[in-house]
C-alpha cells in the first residue's frame, strides 16, 4: 500500500489510497506546473509504501524522477 508521494513544489500528486493486492495495479496521478521553472531539469518523486523492507526494518521508498526541457517562445 501506498503511504505517501512527495515531489517538488512544481507538481500536484495523487495515488491509490487503497490497499494494492499482489501482482494488482494501482494508479500515480502526477501534474507537472513549470510556470515557475526558468531551465529544464530533472525532477523525482518519492514513494513510500506501508511495507517494510526485511534488510533494515524500515518503510519501503521507490524513487522514480522525470525530465523536462522547457521551450522558450
Amino acid at each position: 500500500q501506498i503511504d505517501l508521494v512527495s515531489g517538488c513544489d512544481c507538481t500536484t500528486l495523487d495515488w491509490t489510497r487503497l490497499p494494492i493486492k499482489p501482482f494488482g495495479t494501482g494508479t500515480i496521478e502526477v501534474i507537472f506546473d513549470s510556470t515557475e521553472k526558468e531551465d529544464s531539469e530533472s525532477v523525482d518523486i518519492d514513494i513510500y509504501l506501508k511495507n517494510i523492507d526485511p534488510k533494515n526494518g524500515h518503510p519501503m521508498l521507490k524513487i522514480i524522477d522525470y525530465s523536462f526541457q522547457l521551450v522558450k517562445e
